[in-house]
């Protein structure tokens, strides 16, 4: 990647992505704050100057609960939060206090309260503003790779612009997975196989190996003429016209068990055969593990799928593990005993991650030169 360690004595505007659950003014999560806080301190000790900026995806909520985390990190003195969008006070600001003076850590307003949809729309006069409030641009928030947006690609047309430490973890862990497909093995899961049916399918037709299950897996059964009864399936999704082609690839591995409830008329979790798995990833010499999407429903306490299949991941040291996704986050910080430190990476990132082991590359990819 381009180097962001050559940065030194600017002012420099970082894209974080501090997008975090936020529940009467009080932040659910931290992990991605955290991640690009990291960041700013790199960027501080080599004095540099450092402009936060993100969005929210909820357009009438302020970074306030950010800033108060941010002032517990940050010498109160040196850190500075703008909570206006009035672009006249920006500059204002910006006029009167120099890089020459303590704020070195600027927390601008959520991106998204900028103007009617300006930000999502990548208004050249917006990402115009915001790259001419710094000297180099710095994009460290992969989570928001996948839009093109003023405060993400926009501004990379005005500045001399570079990715962050966490987004160059991010693309060369996932990169890793999708540049050796056949060695890897993956386990899929969660409700909609129509939202990732692009990349099962690449992943097979690259030769990988792919343990579907959770929902996602139900229209498969049907396929197959197994009675699903009343478990969910997406009723305008035909899954018909490639399912047969799918169905005849080697890479695929369905659950040997079915877990359903009481009823008996809803599936509920599904175990899959790794005996079996193990054989294929010893015969062909797998080096990589993927999961994204748990397999049953953990919420309701069925998670003896999920369970097994990160008791399988963790234990095999040797293989590089990568999790992510917003459902399989859940599922680990529901589990006492799971940490994020039993793989080798874990994305942050959701829809990104997703796009980006599809397609194999995102928009931002297009504008910073790797």
């Amino acid at each position: 990647m381009n180097s962001f360690n050559t940065i030194k004595n600017k002012t420099v505007i970082l894209r974080c992505d501090f997008n975090e659950p936020i529940i009467d003014n009080c932040l659910m999560s931290t992990d991605r704050i955290d991640a690009n806080i990291i960041t700013t301190h790199e960027l501080l000790a080599k004095n540099n100057r450092v402009i936060l900026i993100s969005h929210h995806s909820d357009k009438k909520q302020t970074l306030l609960p950010v800033y108060n985390y941010l002032k517990s990190v940050f010498d109160n003195n040196s850190l500075r939060y703008l909570d206006t969008t009035d672009t006249d006070t920006i500059v204002e600001y910006f006029k009167i206090h120099t890089k020459n003076t303590n704020d070195k850590v600027i927390l601008l307003e959520n991106t998204r309260l900028f103007g009617e949809d300006l930000d999502e729309n990548n208004d050249s006069y917006l990402a115009g503003f915001l790259a001419a409030l710094g000297e180099v641009y710095v994009y460290d928030a992969f989570s928001v790779g996948h839009r093109s947006h003023a405060s993400t690609t926009g501004i990379a047309d005005f500045l001399p612009s570079y990715f962050g430490p966490v987004f160059t973890k991010e693309y060369s862990s996932l990169k890793k997975i999708t540049d050796e497909l056949n060695v890897s093995l993956i386990f899929m899961g969660g409700a909609k196989l129509s939202t990732k049916l692009p990349l099962l399918k690449r992943f097979l037709d690259n030769g990988a190996y792919v343990c579907v299950g959770g929902a996602m897996l139900h229209p498969i059964l049907k396929l197959k003429n197994i009675n699903i009864k009343n478990s969910f399936i997406e009723d305008s999704f035909d899954f018909t016209a490639i399912g047969n082609s799918l169905l005849s690839s080697p890479g695929l591995i369905l659950p040997q068990t079915l877990i359903w409830n009481k009823q008996g008329d809803i599936i509920i979790d599904n175990i899959f055969d790794f005996e079996e798995i193990e054989k294929i990833r010893s015969n062909k010499n797998i080096q990589n593990i993927l999961w994204n999407g748990p397999v049953g429903l953990f919420e309701q306490d069925e998670s003896r799928g999920s369970d097994m299949i990160f008791e399988y991941i963790t234990h095999n040291k040797n293989c590089f593990t990568v999790t992510g996704g917003g459902d399989t986050l859940t599922y680990l910080e529901s589990k006492s005993s799971r940490t994020f430190d039993d793989f080798s990476y874990v994305s942050l990132s959701g829809g990104a991650m997703l796009e980006f082991l599809a397609k194999g590359t995102l928009p931002i990819l297009s504008k910073i030169k790797t």
